[in-house]
């Protein structure tokens, strides 16, 4: 019988070129994580570092033939750095020997489609690009499976593993072990943890993440709060103006493994793969249904220009149809062509469009702040409510979104958005974060009482959010709605994106009147009409500038 394989520690992966002529070395340092059955011991970690180091004669083919079988080499040495029984330092260099690397082919084909997604237009941005830490995405979707040939390892396994793995989903809290910047920073970087949550799943292959994920990371292992190893690390996401975009691609662990298990099924391999081969054995999943109600009636608004995102905030019933209201931002459907504005509703795994139509626009852009009506049949809006969750009746026929009235600092939060890339079609992504601040409207303006006129949140959003919801981690109330993060421009072609500072409009200022518009009082948002005269919250979201021509600098 064979020994099941264990998970331990975390590793840094190291590539050394052999330095010819008297020149230094070259060195690069990645991600991985040990595998340990009885005394034979493995790393897996990811592909894309070594072919730097390989000859072109030696990659040209492997596209093709979806796996590598290495050869002897006097180019480069591959060791890794680990923790060990007994050693004297927290990290002990040992040499490995790369056994296979292998092409995740049902992974590349879902990666592509992602990133071929990311030239789509969206509201307020004609052109965005997303791109990885390499240079050439053709290996981002394979694989490498290292042998060490030492026994004194860690002594207890540190991971769950394999056949008890239950499915991945959105909003799952996960951490990160990694060795990022090199070998040269192992000792100040070495082992660095990360949590954060998946932000979005796409078929089951794809996860994207919003745990700190940092260049030299790649290879690393993605771990749920109960210690199951769910994903390698693949890369940082990465702006075509070369910033980081606090969200990372992540391949489940399981499409790893059974990529690696067809490879070996269909080729010769040598008896190290075949023996790692059987000690995987045959994992049997316990898939759940898990995800929540955080991304629920967040929906996709389509027009002209581009795509933004919107949030169900009530329901409306009259004779036998219904009426859905979706609160958006201003400039999410200020292009809008005679045809009036595309709503996509997302429900599991089917996407309904309807027609919608703008009933209000707030009359300056600084209050940015639209509702869209969609008419539809009662059936079609009784599964909205049931899916949605967190609705709230207010009267015989009117239903409406739970909201927020009274704002704290540092309470956990979730923006919920269609943002960056083409995700509409997998439903909305999430990110998570802490509410950093609350502005306030002075007690003195309109002579009225203190209200909030601002949130800021620390979560994670980019272009196509506009108009996407922050919901309460506690309680999924409503907060507000994502206005636009934040970008220091320094010249034209020059400039510093923050995505985890951003605005948001408190729900606090628009569903109050909403209730009171869907209760019969028509007139209810002249009171936003006459928040956009007031010059103090005109200076807080102009950031301090009251000049009109003077605008926020980045509109998602």
């Amino acid at each position: 019988m064979i020994e099941r394989l264990s998970l331990h520690s975390a590793c840094a992966v190291t590539v050394e070129s052999k330095g010819e002529n008297g020149t230094e070395p070259i060195l690069l340092t990645f991600s991985g994580t040990l595998l340990q059955q009885g005394n034979m011991n493995y790393v897996l970690t990811h592909f894309s570092p070594l072919v730097q180091f390989m000859a072109c004669q030696d990659i040209k083919p492997l596209p093709e033939q979806n796996y590598w079988v290495p050869c002897n080499n006097d180019d480069y040495n591959v060791f890794i750095q680990c923790e060990a029984k007994a050693a004297p330092s927290p990290l002990r260099k040992l040499q490995t020997k790369p056994l296979l690397a292998w092409n995740a082919s049902k992974f590349e084909e879902v990666l592509d489609r992602i990133l071929a997604s990311a030239n789509v237009p969206y509201a307020g941005k004609d052109d965005i690009t997303c791109c990885t830490v390499h240079k050439d995405n053709t290996f981002l979707s394979w694989f490498l499976l290292l042998e060490v040939k030492h026994t004194n390892l860690v002594a207890q396994p540190k991971y769950k593993f394999g056949r008890s793995l239950r499915s991945v989903y959105q909003g799952m809290e996960v951490s990160t072990t990694s060795f990022p910047f090199g070998a040269e920073t192992l000792g100040t970087f070495g082992g660095c943890v990360s949590t954060g949550i998946i932000c979005n799943v796409v078929e089951d292959k794809l996860m994207i993440i919003d745990a700190r994920v940092l260049p030299g990371s790649e290879g690393g292992a993605v771990i749920s709060l109960n210690e199951e190893f769910i994903g390698i690390i693949v890369s940082p996401l990465v702006l075509k103006t070369g910033q980081l975009s606090g969200l990372s691609l992540v391949c489940e662990i399981n499409e790893v493994l059974n990529s690696f298990q067809d490879v070996c099924n269909k080729n010769t391999v040598n008896s190290g793969v075949q023996f790692f081969h059987k000690t995987l054995g045959k994992r049997e999943l316990c898939l759940e249904e898990k995800s929540g109600k955080i991304n629920s009636g967040v929906v996709v608004l389509e027009n002209n220009k581009g795509w933004g995102s919107g949030v169900v905030v009530a329901i409306t019933y009259h004779n036998d149809n219904a009426s859905i209201v979706i609160a958006t931002c201003r400039h999410v459907v200020q292009p809008v062509a005679d045809w009036g504005v595309r709503v996509q509703f997302y429900s599991g795994k089917n996407q309904v469009k309807r027609n919608g139509t703008v009933i209000y626009k707030s009359k300056v852009s600084w209050l940015d702040f639209a509702l869209v009506k969609v008419d539809c049949d009662v059936t079609f809006s009784k599964h909205l409510i049931q899916d949605m969750n967190n609705l709230i009746k207010i009267s015989d026929k009117c239903f409406v979104l739970k909201y927020e009235t009274n704002y704290s600092k540092g309470v956990d939060v979730y923006a919920t958005g269609h943002c960056l890339l083409e995700h509409h079609k997998n439903g909305p992504t999430i990110t998570h974060g802490v509410l950093s601040n609350v502005l306030y409207l002075p007690q003195n303006a309109f002579n009225t009482f203190s209200k909030a006129v601002m949130l800021q949140t620390t979560c994670i959003v980019h272009d196509g959010a506009s108009g996407g919801a922050v919901f309460s981690k506690l309680d999924n109330k409503l907060l507000g709605l994502i206005v636009n993060n934040v970008k220091e421009v320094f010249t034209e072609d020059r400039f510093t994106l923050y995505p985890d500072v951003n605005f948001i409009l408190p729900a606090v200022l628009f569903m109050p009147l909403l209730c009171k518009y869907l209760l019969g009082k028509m007139n209810a948002f002249e009171y936003l009409d006459d928040l956009s005269e007031s010059k103090e919250i005109q200076n807080v979201w102009f950031l301090g500038n009251s000049d009109e021509n003077q605008k926020i600098a980045s509109k998602l």
